[in-house]
């Protein structure tokens, strides 16, 4: 008897990415696995993706909503699926041709995982050139419910998930704009193993509208998924406290330093405090939460010197070749 071939959900979300979203829908259609339905959840868009899509409608499944976001566009592609495994591919991303063959392929070596996803690389613009992205170590595979409490580096359009479970565990949560993956997989872990494929095998889009380039507000949405996980006394104890309070006072370090960089001082000031106060030993914290109180020509003063002998002191490196 041949083995079963499990069918495959694509869920791709798409609002105004008439740019991009037939790269990712037709990387999704040419896939070398087989057993594939996919999914295209325009949320309301006002471009030209519908014309855009019209010439696929016999291959794809369309569903058009009004605006509800990025977890909404997500959700309502789940319930519309009909495979074991659902998929994401956001539009502005795009897939290579055997990617959900070499994640069929792990899933005969562990079975019993209810996620898979892969390595990842950075597509720049449509320029087609590759940049390499650092690969966690170690990777999230089996239970990864602890080691996601350090931070998320899964990327969303890397990942099949077992229907079954985002049933159980829920689906995207709508009110988090940002970091919505990160809650999900936060809400898994405890239930699933993971498993990876160590392989780039999506290319992740860099452009100016990313919405993971404000990295303020993707912390800020960090810290409720924190919270929300933390609602968990067992894995509160399991970490302990001293990684607890590294985690928030790290999280709320990068808030403010990205603040202090971008010379927007008063929340800056906000966030280092909120960092100290889960670890008030961190000198380096100290020192720039006290310079935010300095006139603000001071301190942009004192940036610009930094970076001059950043720029004087640091070697010249050879442009990295990339990929085409």
């Amino acid at each position: 008897m041949s083995e079963r071939k499990p069918l495959i959900s694509v869920v791709i979300p798409t609002y105004n990415s008439g740019a991009y979203v037939l790269d990712a829908l037709v990387s999704a259609l040419e896939q070398t696995y087989p057993h594939v339905e996919v999914i295209v959840v325009d949320d309301g868009s006002t471009d030209n993706t519908r014309q855009l899509l019209e010439p696929y409608r016999d291959r794809i499944a369309y569903v058009y909503q009004s605006n509800r976001g990025l977890s909404g566009a997500r959700n309502a592609g789940i319930s519309h699926a009909s495979g074991d495994w659902i998929a994401f591919l956001d539009a502005d991303d795009v897939w290579l041709p055997d990617k959900l063959q070499r994640q069929v392929d792990r899933l005969r070596d562990l079975p019993e995982a209810g996620l898979v996803h892969t390595d990842a690389a950075y597509l720049l613009g449509r320029t087609g050139r590759l940049q390499a992205r650092p690969t966690p170590t170690p990777p999230f595979e089996g239970d990864c419910h602890l080691q996601l409490f350090g931070g998320n580096r899964i990327v969303v359009s890397s990942v099949i998930v077992r229907r079954e479970w985002l049933e159980r565990c829920g689906v995207f949560d709508e009110s988090l704009r940002q970091a919505e993956d990160y809650d999900c997989w936060m809400r898994l872990a405890p239930h699933i193993a993971f498993a990876f494929v160590p392989e780039t095998l999506v290319l992740y889009r860099l452009h100016d509208s990313n919405m993971s380039k404000d990295r303020r507000t993707l912390r800020s949405f960090e810290a409720r998924v924190l919270d929300k996980a933390l609602c968990n006394d067992s894995l509160a104890v399991r970490l302990g406290s001293r990684t607890i309070q590294s985690r928030y006072a790290n999280l709320w370090f990068e808030v403010g330093y990205v603040g202090f960089d971008h010379g927007e001082f008063k929340e800056a000031h906000r966030a280092f405090a909120r960092s100290l106060r889960y670890d008030w030993r961190r000198v380096h914290v100290w020192t720039l939460w006290g310079a935010t109180m300095l006139p603000g020509s001071v301190v942009r003063g004192l940036r610009r010197a930094k970076q001059r002998a950043i720029e004087i002191l640091t070697p010249r490196i050879p442009p990295i070749r990339t990929a085409h």
